[in-house]
């Protein structure tokens, strides 16, 4: 079966193409189209299951009212439920997200963004895989990049993250508080750029709160 157009639907009613789409597109007030009008055209785009083109529409508008997401792994309990959120607070604005599961790779990663790009989605939320932020700042140009959980020492890209410091500190005095001395910490894929981080933020917080070196560190990758 072949794919429902605008063009279909306008010749099947008898009206213009300008006017299905018009109708289809919530401005059948703003050219004072008929309820009757809108009616038999709402009808019939129901019939035939109709579903517009948003690359169609991106082309008109310049939006597609869609919104890119990378996370490193969907398996990931941290970073499905940051996912969950973002899907949900975007469709309250409107959006649908495009999720891509970049499995921790910066060769997926850029495979990701360019296929998003292809898609004239209106901006990209990342939580980046590598430590270079030249690629993505060069998507900047096309459309809004904003780096989610972590973020590059030097960029000009905005980000959102967690204070880490703080949290490092109130959970490291926590510990001392209730009498531990040897703290060791579990990290997944130490090397990338604010995991690593983490566990610095953490030892510097035991300098600060014992003044000795009492952490030692385990990473797990």
């Amino acid at each position: 079966m072949s794919k429902e157009t605008l063009i279909s639907i306008a010749q099947r009613t008898g009206f213009s193409v300008s006017t299905v789409s018009r109708v289809l597109s919530g401005q059948a007030a703003k050219y004072r189209i008929s309820e009757k009008t809108v009616a038999l055209i709402a009808r019939e785009a129901e019939r035939c299951n109709y579903t517009p083109s948003l690359l169609a529409k991106g082309l008109r508008t310049s939006r597609t009212d869609t919104l890119g997401l990378l996370i490193p792994s969907i398996d990931n309990p941290y970073f499905a439920h940051i996912a969950s959120i973002i899907v949900h607070e975007a469709r309250a604005k409107g959006y649908k997200v495009i999720l891509i599961d970049t499995s921790e790779d910066e060769r997926n990663e850029r495979e990701g963004v360019r296929s998003l790009l292809s898609r004239k989605v209106d901006g990209i939320l990342i939580a980046p895989a590598g430590d270079d932020p030249a690629f993505l700042e060069a998507t900047a140009h096309q459309t809004p990049v904003v780096c989610i959980d972590r973020h590059f020492a030097k960029t000009s890209l905005p980000y959102v993250v967690t204070d880490n410091l703080r949290g490092g500190r109130e959970a490291t005095q926590h510990l001392i508080d209730r009498g531990h001395r040897e703290l060791p910490i579990r990290a997944d894929y130490v090397g990338k750029n604010v995991p690593a981080s983490h566990l610095e933020m953490i030892a510097v917080s035991v300098r600060e709160i014992d003044g000795k070196e009492i952490v030692e560190l385990f990473a797990q990758k």
